[in-house]
C-alpha cells in the first residue's frame, strides 16, 4: 500500500493504492474516423501498457484525475473509472479517462506526455469519495488503483471570527465600532486571520492592495453590507481597484467595484482568494485593454469566483471590434467560476490565457449567464488536464467556446445553451487535443452546425446543431464542415436545412448523414431535426461577417425556451453517458442541454436578485441587460448574530433596535429603531444564510428620535419569502445591529 497526501488538505493520507482484482465491465474502445495511420503492428512491446503515478485534485463539485502510463503507442489503454462515497455501498460509473494524445501538433513544441486524463462530475463539497480506476490494455497491461480522494469544502465563516469595522478614510482606528478603521489600507495593516472585516456604507477611493493572508479554517473577509451602498471606485486613474498580492485565503464579498483604469481586480500569486456577491462595472479607457478579473502568472490556484454581476462596455450591436476585454481572465488550477452573470465584454471568460508556459487544469466554470459577448462566450485557449464547462447559458455571442488551441485535454463542454451565435458554437482551430463535447444545445445564424477548425481526438454525443438556413459569407447551409482527426461523433441532431449538403469532413463532401456515416463510420444513430424540436424558439438573424458592420439587436437571455417538445425528433435520441445523463426520463436521454421533463430555465447567474437589480440600476441604456437569477449558493452574503446586536454589544447612549412587532407575523411587521443624534441610516432583512433579502430603507439622513419601517414579508423583486427565520439589520454611523423576525405563512 502507497499513501499520497491530499493537495486541498494540509497531508493528510487520503489515497491508498491497492491491487485488486477487475470488478468492473469495460466498455469497448470506440472506433475512431480519421486515425493516424502506420501504426506498428498490434502486439508488439511498445503497444503494451504499463502504469505510471496517479495525480488528482478536487474542487467543490468535481475530481480530476491523471494516470501516466509508458508504452501503449497503439492509444488503444482504456480506464474506466467507479466512485462513492466513502462508508457507503454502491458503486457508480463515471466518465472512462480520455487516453490524451502524445506529441505537439501546433508547431509550439507543447507535448501533454503519455497519459489518461478525465474527471467525475456532480460530487458534493466536503466530502470523502472513494475512487476506483481500472486499466487494461488489449495489447498487455492491467492494474486496479483505489484511492480516497477529498473533495474541496465550500467556505464558510468560522464561528470565531473577530469583527473589525472599516469607514472610507485615509488612516487611523482600532477597528471597533466607535472607532472603526479608517480606511481599507488601515485595516489591512493590522488584519490577521479570523478577521471579518465590516465595510460600513460609502465609497472608497483609490487602489486598495490586500497583504495579509488567513488560513483555511481562519480565513481573513472583507465584507461590504451590499453592493448598493459600499463602493471601491479606481475614479478611472487607478489601474487596478483592487489586488490580492501573494494572500492566501482572502475573500471580498457584497461590494461594487467600477472605474478601474485598466483592472478592476487582480490576483499576484494568490491562492483560495473568494470573490462573490460583487457587482463589477469596467468602463472604456481608451488606449487601454480591460479586463474586470485578472488572475493570471504563476502560483495562482483555488480561486473561487461565484454569484458577482460583471458589467463591461462593448455593445453587441456596434459588432466585432480589435478591443479585447475579459470579465475574467485566469490561469492555474483548482480555479471555480459558477454562477455569475456576465455582459457586454469582447470575451466572456478566458480560462488558460493562451499561456503553455503555465499549468491550467483542473478548473470547473458552470451554472454562468453570459450575453453580449462579440468574440467568444468563454475561451479555454492555452490549458491542459480536467477544464469543466458546464450548465452554463450563453446568448448573442460571435462563437460559443473557443478551444485554440488546448494540450492534451480534456476539456468538457457539457449540457451548455448557447443561442444565438453568429459564427461557430466551437471554436476548434489551431489542432486543439482532447475535446469531449456532450449534451449541448446549439442554436445559431451562422448556415454552418458546427463550421471551421482543424482539431485532434474529439468525442461529441447527445448534442443538437441547429444553424441558419439561408446562404451567406461563408457559404450555403451544411450541418458540418470542419477537419478532425481521430474524432468519435455520433447520437448528435443535426439541422439539414438544404438536400444533397450534410457534411463536408476533411475534405469530402457528404450529401446524407447516411453517405457520412458510409465513409467515416461516424454518426450512425444521428437524427435530423430543426427549430421546431424546441418549445418556443426562432432562427435568430444573421448579421455582417464577423460583425464588422455590426449585429442585429439582442436577444435577452432566457427570451428563447431551448425545452424539448414531446415527440419531437430530439426525445429518446441520445446515448447514455454515466455520471453525464444519470437519471434520464424515457427510453434513452434526450439530445441537447434539457432533458424532456426537466427544467429548461436552469439556475443560470448569481442568486441573489438584488444583486442584479442594483447592478441594472447603474447600467447605461442600450444592449441588453436581464438574466435569469439562480439557485442558492452556498456561500454567506453578510454576517448577522442572532442574539440581537452586534458582538460588541450597543454602548449606552447610542442608536437601539428594538424588537420587531408582531413576531411571528404573517402579514406586515412594524420594525422601530431609535436615534440619539441624526445618523446615516440603513435597514435591511437577511435570511440565516446571511444572504440580503430586502433593502427595506436605503440609506439615508435620519433626524434622532424613534422612527418605523415596515416590511410586508417580501424580497426586492416583490416575491413573497418562506415561512422562516430571517434577520433585521440596522446599519447606522458604524454601528451594526441585527435582530430575529420569524415570518409565518
Amino acid at each position: 500500500m502507497i499513501c499520497i497526501s491530499h493537495p486541498h488538505r494540509g497531508g493528510r493520507a487520503l489515497a491508498l493504492f491497492t491491487i485488486l482484482a477487475a470488478t468492473l465491465p469495460l466498455a469497448s474502445v470506440p472506433s475512431l474516423a480519421g486515425a493516424d495511420p502506420g501504426a506498428a503492428p498490434a502486439g508488439t512491446a511498445s503497444h503494451s501498457t504499463v502504469p505510471g503515478a496517479i495525480s488528482f485534485e478536487s474542487t467543490m463539485q468535481c475530481i480530476g484525475l491523471k494516470w501516466l502510463i509508458s508504452g501503449d503507442a497503439d492509444l488503444d489503454c482504456r480506464v474506466t473509472v467507479a466512485y462513492r462515497r466513502y462508508g457507503t455501498d454502491g458503486w457508480r460509473a463515471a466518465q472512462p479517462l480520455l487516453r490524451v494524445e502524445p506529441g505537439s501538433y501546433n508547431g509550439n513544441g507543447i507535448d501533454p506526455g503519455n497519459l489518461l486524463a478525465g474527471s467525475i462530475f456532480n460530487l458534493t463539497g466536503g466530502l470523502t469519495y472513494e475512487v476506483r480506476l481500472t486499466l487494461s490494455d488489449p495489447d498487455g497491461g492491467f492494474a486496479d488503483r483505489t484511492l480516497l480522494i477529498d473533495t474541496r469544502p465550500e467556505p464558510e465563516d468560522s464561528p470565531t471570527l473577530r469583527w473589525r469595522y472599516v469607514v472610507p478614510g485615509s488612516g487611523g482606528g482600532s477597528g471597533t465600532t466607535l472607532d472603526p478603521f479608517r480606511g481599507i489600507a488601515a485595516a489591512n495593516a493590522a488584519a490577521e486571520p479570523g478577521d471579518l472585516f465590516l465595510l460600513q456604507p460609502g465609497v472608497y477611493t483609490g487602489s486598495v492592495v490586500f497583504t495579509a493572508s488567513g488560513t483555511e479554517t481562519a480565513p481573513i473577509i472583507w465584507r461590504g453590507l451590499h453592493p448598493a451602498v459600499v463602493t471601491l471606485d479606481g475614479g478611472g486613474t487607478a489601474p487596478v481597484v483592487v489586488e490580492f498580492r501573494n494572500t492566501q485565503h482572502v475573500r471580498l464579498e457584497n461590494v461594487s467595484i467600477i472605474r478601474p483604469q485598466r483592472r478592476a481586480v487582480v490576483g499576484t500569486g494568490s491562492v483560495a482568494s473568494v470573490i462573490r456577491y460583487c457587482v463589477i462595472r469596467v468602463d472604456d479607457v481608451p488606449g487601454y485593454d480591460m479586463t474586470a478579473i485578472d488572475f493570471r502568472g504563476p502560483g495562482q490556484r483555488d480561486a473561487l469566483i461565484t454569484n458577482n454581476v460583471i458589467i463591461g462596455y462593448t455593445n453587441w450591436e456596434e459588432g466585432h471590434t480589435d478591443d479585447d476585454s475579459y470579465a475574467v481572465l485566469i490561469t492555474g488550477t483548482g480555479q471555480v467560476i459558477r454562477h455569475n452573470r456576465i455582459s457586454d465584454w469582447w470575451d466572456g471568460l478566458n480560462v488558460g490565457a493562451d499561456d503553455a508556459s503555465i499549468e491550467t487544469s483542473n478548473c470547473d466554470i458552470y451554472r454562468n449567464e453570459i450575453f453580449n459577448c462579440t468574440d467568444d462566450g468563454i475561451e479555454t485557449d492555452g490549458s491542459r488536464h480536467n477544464i469543466r464547462i458546464f450548465d452554463n447559458r450563453f446568448t448573442n455571442v460571435l462563437c460559443g467556446v473557443s478551444c485554440q488551441p488546448v494540450y492534451g485535454g480534456p476539456v468538457y463542454i457539457v449540457r451548455n445553451a448557447v443561442y444565438n451565435w453568429q459564427l461557430k458554437p466551437l471554436k476548434f482551430h489551431v489542432w486543439p487535443t482532447g475535446i469531449v463535447v456532450y449534451n449541448n444545445t446549439f442554436v445559431g445564424a451562422d448556415p454552418r452546425g458546427w463550421g471551421g477548425g482543424q482539431w485532434r481526438n474529439v468525442v461529441a454525443k447527445n448534442n443538437i446543431f441547429v444553424g441558419g438556413s439561408q446562404s451567406a459569407p461563408q457559404g450555403d447551409p451544411i450541418p458540418l464542415e470542419t477537419d478532425g482527426v481521430r474524432a468519435d461523433l455520433d447520437y448528435n441532431g443535426w439541422h439539414q436545412a438544404w438536400p444533397g449538403r450534410f457534411a463536408y469532413f476533411n475534405s469530402v463532401y457528404y450529401t446524407s448523414r447516411e453517405a457520412f456515416h458510409t465513409g467515416t463510420g461516424m454518426e450512425g444513430h444521428g437524427v435530423l431535426l430543426d427549430i421546431g424540436v424546441f418549445v418556443r424558439a426562432e432562427e435568430p438573424p444573421l448579421g455582417s461577417y464577423l460583425g464588422e458592420s455590426g449585429f442585429f439587436p439582442p436577444y435577452a437571455p432566457g427570451s428563447q425556451v431551448l425545452g424539448l417538445l414531446p415527440n419531437s425528433a430530439a426525445v429518446d435520441a441520445g446515448v447514455f453517458l454515466p455520471n453525464i445523463t444519470d437519471g434520464f426520463f424515457g427510453r434513452a436521454p434526450d439530445l441537447g442541454a434539457y432533458e424532456l421533463r426537466t427544467a429548461a430555465v436552469a439556475d443560470y447567474g448569481t442568486d441573489d436578485p438584488a444583486i442584479s437589480a442594483s447592478a441594472l440600476a447603474t447600467s447605461e441604456p442600450g444592449a441588453s441587460r436581464t438574466g435569469a437569477a439562480g439557485a442558492s449558493d452556498d456561500a454567506s452574503a453578510a454576517t448577522a448574530d442572532a442574539s440581537g446586536s452586534s458582538p460588541e454589544g450597543p454602548a449606552p447612549g447610542m442608536s437601539r433596535l428594538l424588537p420587531a412587532f408582531p413576531n411571528p407575523f404573517r402579514g406586515t411587521a412594524q420594525i422601530t429603531y431609535e436615534l440619539p443624534q441624526e445618523s446615516w441610516v440603513t435597514v435591511s432583512i437577511f435570511d440565516v444564510a446571511g444572504r440580503m433579502i430586502r433593502l427595506l430603507e436605503q440609506p439615508a439622513q435620519r433626524a434622532a428620535g424613534r422612527h418605523d419601517a415596515t416590511w410586508d414579508g417580501r424580497d426586492d423583486a416583490a416575491r413573497e419569502v418562506a415561512s422562516g427565520t430571517y434577520i433585521l439589520w440596522l446599519e447606522t454611523d458604524g454601528l451594526t445591529m441585527t435582530r430575529k423576525i420569524v415570518r409565518s405563512r
